[in-house]
């Protein structure tokens, strides 16, 4: 099968090698956001910078000429413009400075050179080593399901109780979230429940506030500007503009009022505790992220899963709502503390008050999909969860309808025997290995070096194959 690789990073790529060795595909191009240097790959083109440099419209050009596209083809994909716009709005380090019609425009260049690709290579598969949440592999996927080209998406995850990393997978990105749908056997597993709260999630490790310091100016720099400024007082504040530019970055100069602003509407409306209240622990996803963008669905919009969840829980009880330790100005706009904070009794709480004591004194927790709702059943508490998660088959997950009744759920008596049953039999059908750099997991995996990482991505991907070749 003519195959397109579409990657985060090039772990993968010695697999696809090996696959195309072997004759299992027929490897044809590989679009690595990462650059991985290698004759076969399509570079990201701009995309996700809207550069657009004349290397990359030359490529769009020469794929899109005497290609008849289908206009119900780009009705269907249009129809997607919010999920494209907040995907590949992170990636756009000048975000504040492009228009709607830009990603527009660039959304319209990316489906021209997409489609006209998949129809002169005469693509049969592609391969995600993640589920399409970037942007451009939106559209690419979104182009697959209308060309009935085939798709495998591979996902990389990690234990929350031991931070072994594995392989998800799934055919389709609407069934991205159901791995536990997944039915080979690849291993036995045999994972202790953390019978508590108390999580240590290596990716919440080191995590440092964004810093934006305002460039120093060296002796020589400020010598220099300063004799320019004798000259004309246009060239000064050039002189100096350039300076600051090349020393701190256009983009970060832009984002700074907006993150000063953040800080200060941080600081305006966060509380502490008071664990005299009843409260539901809401903790706020970092966004834009996969987990929200694709996931959540309409729960992207987090606050509209709180004003929700404000009309299910008593009047006399309070939401307990806390930033992600990760989260900067993006997304966290004026008005969206404005609108939070027209939901009734809701209380935007200090990032600093540990997770594990508001999962302890909570009623219950309620989030989009977040490891919170893992850990929350795990310390025997039931979670209520709005979007897609892979764990939601496990006992006390409660996946919140119109119809959810809040009595039921607190009433659930969560076993721990049983749940840590049904989720090592779950882990059975995946492939320990990882998409990233397996260094990065030695400390909690010794056995996966890069050699072995390689070796399951292949035998995983051969079982795939095998199976949608049927």
């Amino acid at each position: 099968m003519r195959t397109l690789v579409s990657c985060y990073e090039s772990v993968i790529l010695d697999a696809i090698l090996e696959l195309d060795k072997n004759g299992i595909i027929e490897f044809v191009n590989i679009m690595s956001e990462k650059k991985c240097n290698h004759e076969k790959e399509i570079s990201k083109l701009d995309f996700l910078t809207f550069g657009y440099s004349e290397e990359t419209l030359s490529l769009i050009k020469k794929y899109s000429e005497e290609i008849e596209y289908d206009e119900n083809i780009y009705n269907n994909i249009y129809k997607n413009m919010y999920r494209y716009i907040c995907n590949i709005g992170r990636h756009n380090k000048d975000f504040q400075a492009v228009s709607d019609t830009d990603y527009i425009h660039s959304f319209n260049l990316m489906y021209r050179f997409l489609y006209g690709y998949l129809v002169k290579e005469r693509i049969e598969l592609v391969i995600f080593d993640h589920e399409p949440h970037v942007g451009y592999d939106d559209i690419l996927y979104d182009l697959c399901k209308e060309f009935k080209i085939k798709t495998i998406i591979l996902q990389s995850c990690l234990s929350p109780l031991s931070n072994i990393p594995f392989l998800q997978y799934a055919f389709d990105k609407e069934n991205g979230v159901e791995f536990n749908n997944m039915n080979k056997k690849y291993r036995e597993a045999n994972e202790e429940v953390i019978s508590n709260f108390k999580f240590n999630h290596c990716y919440m490790n080191n995590i440092e506030e964004y810093n934006y310091n305002f460039p120093l100016l060296k002796r020589h720099h400020l010598v220099k500007i300063l004799l320019s400024g004798l000259f004309s007082r246009n060239k000064f504040k050039k002189t100096l503009l350039r300076y600051i530019i090349k020393k701190q970055g256009l983009s970060e100069m832009r984002k700074m009022p907006l993150y000063i602003k953040y800080k200060e509407l941080l600081e305006k409306y966060t509380q502490q505790p008071n664990w005299d209240e009843k409260f539901v622990y809401f903790p706020l996803h970092l966004q834009p992220e996969l987990t929200t963008s694709v996931n959540g669905g309409i729960y992207c919009d987090q606050v509209l899963a709180i004003e929700r969840l404000s009309k299910k829980i008593p009047k006399d009880w309070y939401i307990y709502v806390k930033e992600n330790p990760k989260q900067n100005e993006y997304m966290r706009g004026v008005v969206f503390f404005k609108r939070l904070h027209q939901v009734p009794n809701v209380k935007f709480i200090d990032v600093s008050v540990p997770s594990a004591e508001l999962l302890e004194k909570c009623q219950f927790c309620a989030s989009i999909d977040g490891t919170a709702s893992f850990e929350s059943i795990c310390g025997g508490k039931p979670t209520l969860i709005f979007g897609n998660v892979w764990w939601d088959f496990l006992p006390g997950v409660f996946k919140y309808s119109k119809d959810i009744d809040i009595d039921s759920l607190l009433k659930y008596k969560i076993d721990l025997e049983q749940l840590k049953k049904e989720y090592n039999e779950y882990l059975s059908r995946t492939m320990i290995g990882t998409l990233y750099p397996p260094e990065d997991y030695i400390q909690y995996c010794p056995e996966l070096t890069k050699e072995k990482n390689t070796k399951n991505i292949v035998t995983l991907l051969t079982n795939l194959i095998s199976d949608v070749c049927i």
